[in-house]
């Protein structure tokens, strides 16, 4: 129940970023927009994150909290505005959000696919525990643990679902023909280990995993080979004619 973004994404209000970082820092220098940036932005830290107990500055190893103390300031916002002023590059932060309720509630519906925007990083880089467990939490947890979804379902929901909804006609499943994209796993084992304080610490339970035939993982170990490539979303069908007519 917390995501990782930059500092400023959902702090600072989107006519306040708009044309970069450099107008961004310009707009801060006026009092005016100044404090017109402040009050939006408090008002966003509380509604968004419940208050500035909620954020934790990655980059820092900081919590805001600890940044207002700092700064000797009593607005989270403008903590976050001095912060950024002297950093060379906004720095990413874990902000909690949400309820756990609500989270079982969208696992369970029909529609929902189970995914991870976070893409592929090593080590440090990983800011989130996201990056590697998202589906052995959801296998482990939800599935095993808790009976929220059936085995089957989750897997759907991981794979054929998702391929469905972007139009990816050649994976998601399990037939002659389609891209070989295979992850063997233990449902007795299965379970993520990483956490926000260390965020690359390998899931278990998972034997293989295949990459277009190929293996990346075998035997619980990554075998070096790297078969992935860039897949482009297929165009709907009819578009390209109905370009054609226009």
């Amino acid at each position: 129940l917390a995501g990782a973004t930059g500092l400023h994404s959902l702090v600072i209000p989107a006519w306040a970023q708009a044309g970069g970082r450099a107008a961004m820092l310009g707009r801060f220098e006026d009092p005016a927009l100044r404090a017109r940036i402040r009050a939006e932005a408090d008002e966003a830290i509380e509604r968004r994150f419940g208050g500035p107990e909620g954020v934790y500055l990655v980059d820092a190893q900081r919590e805001l909290t600890d940044v207002m103390a700092e700064f000797a300031v009593a607005s989270p916002a403008e903590a976050v505005m001095r912060q950024l002023e002297r950093e060379d590059e906004p720095s990413m932060i874990i902000a909690t959000f949400g309820s756990e309720a609500d989270l079982v509630r969208i696992l369970q519906h029909p529609t929902a696919s189970i995914a991870c925007d976070c893409g592929a990083v090593a080590g440090a880089r990983a800011g989130h525990p996201r990056y590697w467990g998202s589906f052995p939490r959801v296998l482990g947890r939800y599935v095993r643990e808790q009976g929220v979804l059936e085995l089957a379902e989750a897997v759907h929901r991981m794979t054929g679902l998702p391929a469905k909804t972007l139009g990816m006609a050649d994976r998601g499943l399990l037939a002659p023909g389609l891209a070989a994209d295979v992850t063997v796993f233990d449902p007795g084992t299965i379970a993520d280990r990483a956490t926000f304080a260390e965020p690359s610490l390998p899931s278990t339970g998972i034997v293989h995993t295949l990459v277009n035939g190929r293996f990346a993982w075998r035997d619980g170990a990554a075998t070096g080979v790297q078969a992935g490539r860039v897949l482009t979303r297929p165009r709907p069908a009819g578009e390209e004619r109905a370009g054609s007519e226009r």
